[in-house]
């Protein structure tokens, strides 16, 4: 088969997937919400990293969460069918989440978030304290970040803009796609068959990458940097539980757990090994998770 062929099968196979996703889009004078719910039992706001989308949400949670919850997802601003409104910060995004929830008549949830997830994470905390139960944040985005000059900014624009490129990173050149992820050379070398299996599904979930652009660039441009603020985490009221990998090429651990030492009370736990993905530790992560969310009093 022709690298053009295998292209086109594999956009097929990812557009039929997203067909499937059961995904419903909700119209918010916020913008439009576009978001996802399965399962059964404590609900589960679950908020997606760069590159996300809430059709993702039943791949990562099954190895970070488990079974046993009602989990709602949401894709994030300039994701899928999610909007990009005029105000597209995280607090915005924040009351978006709160928007969602009055409309599913869900008064509190547990909140499940990595990655350029963080900011919004921790504005809902603080915005909407009586809808934020706990809160769970894996691989986060640890600042300072600078916005890239606008040549950067175009040629990642143009990057992610074409499914093409993005996926022959990734099928093609699989070290840089693997980096890409946040998996250190050290955690690829010992990856497990299942492991290899998990991360070729995981990126295959990134496409069609050209349908996340908007999203992906504004965490670069305004999720990622708005950390970069002085976030009164002192005031948080929700219990809250931090994992972070010591070996996380995308996110410093010292300035992790520095972010959980300002937490009231937060548990702070952290992996010796697994990069961004924390690949080898899912089912510790799963355990550490589901555990701290149903312990809740």
């Amino acid at each position: 088969m022709s690298v053009l062929s295998s292209f086109r099968a594999e956009m097929a196979g990812a557009r039929a997937r997203l067909a499937g996703s059961d995904r419903r889009v909700l119209e918010t004078a916020l913008g439009r919400v576009e978001y996802l719910t399965f399962g059964e039992g404590s609900p589960v706001l679950w908020v997606h990293g760069v590159v996300g989308g809430a059709d993702q949400a039943r791949l990562w949670s099954r190895g970070v969460l488990g079974e046993g919850f009602r989990v709602v997802a949401v894709s994030r601003f300039g994701y899928l069918g999610s909007g990009l409104p005029s105000d597209s910060s995280p607090a915005a995004q924040a009351d978006a989440y709160a928007v969602l929830l009055d409309e599913l008549a869900i008064d509190r949830v547990a909140l499940v978030a990595s990655s350029a997830g963080t900011s919004s994470a921790f504005r809902f905390a603080l915005r909407h304290p009586d809808r934020c139960r706990s809160l769970v944040v894996w691989s986060m985005a640890v600042p300072p970040y600078e916005v890239p000059p606008a040549p950067i900014r175009w040629a990642l624009r143009r990057f992610f803009r074409s499914d093409l490129l993005f996926w022959a990173t990734f099928a093609l050149i699989w070290p840089i796609g693997r980096r890409l992820m946040g998996i250190p050379r050290a955690v690829d070398q010992h990856l497990t068959p299942d492991d290899v299996a998990f991360v070729a599904e995981a990126w295959r979930s990134f496409l069609p990458v050209s349908l996340r652009t908007d999203g992906i660039m504004n965490d670069i441009c305004a999720s990622n940097p708005d950390l970069n603020l002085a976030y009164p985490l002192e005031a948080l009221a929700a219990r809250v539980l931090v994992i972070h990998a010591q070996d996380d090429p995308w996110g410093s651990f010292a300035g992790a757990r520095e972010i959980a030492a300002r937490i009231p009370g937060a548990r702070f736990e952290g992996i010796s090994s697994g990069g961004h993905l924390m690949m080898g530790n899912h089912d510790a992560v799963r355990a550490m998770v589901a555990g701290f969310i149903r312990s809740e009093s």
